[in-house]
């Protein structure tokens, strides 16, 4: 029978036990198409059951935030016996979570998964000047790509701080022959 008292219990239910329509109808004795017949036929029964469910699904939504961030206690085990507890965090649920609160977390992910750095690495001397540059530029587009030796000398202000070594590309090799 639809009275405002039975949507009222109808309602209550579906706060308490997180939006669970089938619950509610069950536990208010009646039947999950009765509740889908009301809703459709009445605007003001179907959005308080609407309501009630969303908040009820606010309980889940807080309850996934907590068992995230602040984690569930766990019992550990040694030969049968409780020794101690630790805190389990879901990684899985944060992760839903921000999903459906933050839109942009969704589009970042691509880039969490992909490695979108250079595939190739260019180790040219850094130029003192345009023409210089430019020079080296030129080089780099020939043919024979003969490019000026790097540049070793430490600039003025670290004068002092580091002692100039010229590293003999030989060396490296005489230890492999």
């Amino acid at each position: 029978m639809r009275t405002d008292e039975k949507l009222e219990l109808i309602c209550d239910t579906l706060t308490a036990n997180c939006g669970d329509l089938h619950a509610a109808a069950r536990d208010n004795q009646v039947s999950p198409h009765f509740l889908f017949t009301w809703m459709k036929e009445d605007k003001v029964a179907s959005d308080r059951i609407n309501e009630a469910r969303r908040i009820g699904a606010m309980a889940l939504e807080s309850e996934a935030i907590r068992r995230a961030v602040k984690g569930v206690e766990e019992d550990i085990y040694f030969k049968g016996e409780v020794v101690g507890q630790k805190t389990v965090y879901s990684d899985g649920l944060l992760g839903k979570v921000m999903e459906a609160r933050i839109p942009e977390y969704k589009k970042g992910e691509g880039a969490q998964t992909q490695f979108n750095g250079p595939t190739q690495i260019n180790i040219m001397p850094r130029a003192s000047s345009y023409e210089e540059w430019l020079t080296m530029k030129d080089a780099t587009l020939s043919d024979d790509r003969k490019l000026p030796p790097p540049d070793t000398k430490v600039p003025e202000i670290l004068q002092g701080t580091y002692v100039e070594v010229e590293p003999d590309p030989m060396d490296a090799l005489k230890g492999l022959l």
